[in-house]
């Protein structure tokens, strides 16, 4: 009997009756679609969806079809959902009729409004895609008057990825004259160089400027944008007095601290930086260089099993997984982690950065070249360039076949980029150090002073100096200048590694040894101190008196 009852009542769905039962309240679906996409259910928002898009009663309106999109764009079927933005170009929007003109250029606007989004999704799509040209190629399509903050940013940062820093600039200004809370471009522009001045400009005739209270911190932002690191560390330090564990503050005073060496200094920086929030995933990839600086194996490892567990997807992730691997001497399992970073973002200057390091550690120098200057391009672009992508290029070139011509150019290009800073002026000075000649010396030495003078705790300048004096046969101005840095900087392992080939260049191999033995005391991976000792030792065997007896005989 519940068969033939089942029978009946699917013989009367066929019926007249219920095809007119079956016509849709398109209002009221769609009104559900949208509440649908809300609670984020989109596989039903599809199916009801494709209901809606089919109905012979009722061709799909331009927004039922935008909204149709939406659903596929957050189901990550990024291919349909162009299809369907570019069925809503196509679609002929007629402009409501009347007889006022203010009303039509209303509904002009309007119609403008809405095809300038449905374009800047197809945008945002084809990014997702990675077709960036084609993307970029229809930036034009959306005229400035149709862009709002949302989109200038987002084109801000896509002329940043295709190397065309002027035009970011140019799109990040507009935001913020759009939006004066726009804080993203504020700080994009300062990185790639604007100044406070120029900054007002932008905020002048704005009620509410924020820059009634953002000025020190735009300020302390110009200051690391300018190269000068230990000026924005003050700044940084005094605004947190104010604003006591903010993010934003510690990750650039940990950034500022570690580019000069501070590696103490950035190393609690940074811990206070987790501690206020453990699963915080900006500068990860710098505490991680930091830790590796440190000899903390250990503490490295653990960062890198937290970040992947949370933090699979971005590249912070797999840059500390390359230094922890590279720290273990796995240089293969470092290129993978790194080609993984490199995955998710091609154009990621740390990883790039690393990449070079790790070619140059096998003395693949050619290689590691081109991976410095990419990182520096990249880095140029989205105003991150430091002293480290000019000192990497320089000694890559030196050590490749001595390419002294092209290292010096890099050398004074980092003068003009990095605004006359001590590195700057240190890395000149290093250059000209190579030439055996008495006159470039003497433009080398007055390098290595400009940059004292601009700095005077430059350990780069001061090792220069010395290694200057030494090869002018001037030993004990040389050893007063080491011993001097090291009682200055105890915890530079670096200052004391050049003391102990000083020392052993002198003959004194147990103090040479001594200085060594202190290296690895504070860091264990330390390769410089354990090549030294090695050397140290061989001397002590008699092992070099040796090799010149074997070389003479042959």
């Amino acid at each position: 009997d519940e068969d033939k009852t089942e029978d009946r009542e699917i013989k009367k769905r066929k019926g007249p009756f219920f095809v007119e039962k079956m016509k849709l309240d398109r209002n009221h679906l769609v009104n559900q679609m949208n509440l649908l996409i809300q609670e984020k259910q989109f596989n039903s928002a599809e199916i009801l969806g494709n209901f809606l898009i089919s109905d012979k009663n009722n061709s799909p309106s331009a927004e039922l079809l935008a909204l149709f999109a939406d659903v596929l764009v957050a189901k990550d079927q990024i291919q349909r959902a162009i299809q369907y933005y570019e069925k809503v170009l196509a679609l002929s929007r007629p402009l409501r009729r009347s007889s006022r003109t203010v009303t039509k250029v209303a509904c002009i606007d309007e119609d403008e409004s809405f095809s300038a989004g449905i374009k800047f999704k197809i945008i945002q799509c084809l990014f997702t895609l990675k077709k960036t040209r084609e993307a970029i190629n229809m930036f034009p399509d959306i005229p400035q008057s149709q862009r709002n903050a949302k989109m200038n940013i987002f084109m801000g940062k896509a002329y940043q990825e295709y190397g065309n820093a002027s035009r970011a600039k140019e799109c990040f200004k507009e935001a913020v004259k759009q939006n004066g809370m726009a804080l993203e471009a504020v700080f994009e522009l300062v990185k790639l160089g604007a100044s406070l001045s120029e900054l007002r400009i932008l905020y002048s005739g704005q009620a509410n400027s924020p820059l009634d209270w953002l000025d020190p911190v735009i300020g302390a932002c110009v200051q690391q944008s300018k190269q000068d690191l230990n000026g924005a560390v003050e700044s940084f330090q005094v605004l947190e007095k104010i604003y006591p564990n903010n993010l934003f503050l510690l990750g650039r005073r940990g950034k500022c601290e570690a580019l000069k060496g501070r590696n103490d200094e950035a190393l609690q920086t940074f811990e206070k930086m987790r501690s206020v929030d453990q699963n915080v995933i900006e500068s990860m990839g710098i505490y991680s260089q930091v830790l590796k600086n440190k000899g903390e194996m250990s503490k490295l490892n653990q960062l890198c099993s937290h970040l992947i567990t949370k933090n699979p997807n971005h590249c912070e992730t797999w840059i500390s997984n390359a230094l922890y691997w590279d720290m273990k001497g796995d240089k293969n399992k470092a290129i993978t982690m790194l080609d993984q970073a490199l995955a998710l973002d091609e154009n990621n200057e740390k990883a790039l950065q690393l990449k070079g390091d790790i070619m140059m550690s096998v003395n693949a120098f050619e290689q590691a070249s081109d991976f410095y200057r990419k990182s520096y391009l990249s880095a140029q672009n989205f105003g991150e360039t430091n002293s480290l992508h000019f000192s990497s290029q320089v000694q890559s070139l030196i050590s490749h076949n001595g390419r002294i011509k092209e290292a010096l150019n890099i050398a004074k290009e980092s003068k003009k980029i990095l605004n006359n800073s001590a590195e700057s002026y240190s890395l000149i000075g290093l250059v000209l150090t190579i030439p055996m000649n008495a006159d470039i010396r003497k433009k080398a030495r007055e390098c290595f002073m400009e940059a004292i003078k601009a700095d005077k705790n430059c350990v780069e300048a001061i090792i220069g100096l010395a290694n200057l004096e030494r090869a002018s046969s001037k030993p004990k101005e040389a050893f007063a200048l080491l011993e001097d840095a090291c009682n200055r900087f105890p915890s530079r392992e670096i200052v004391h590694i050049k003391m102990g080939e000083y020392l052993m260049g002198e003959g004194k191999h147990n103090e040479a040894l001594n200085k060594f033995n202190m290296v690895l005391n504070m860091n264990k991976y330390n390769e410089e101190a354990k090549i030294g000792i090695e050397a140290v030792e061989k001397i002590l065997k008699g092992g070099e008196k040796a090799d010149d007896e074997e070389e003479q005989e042959q």
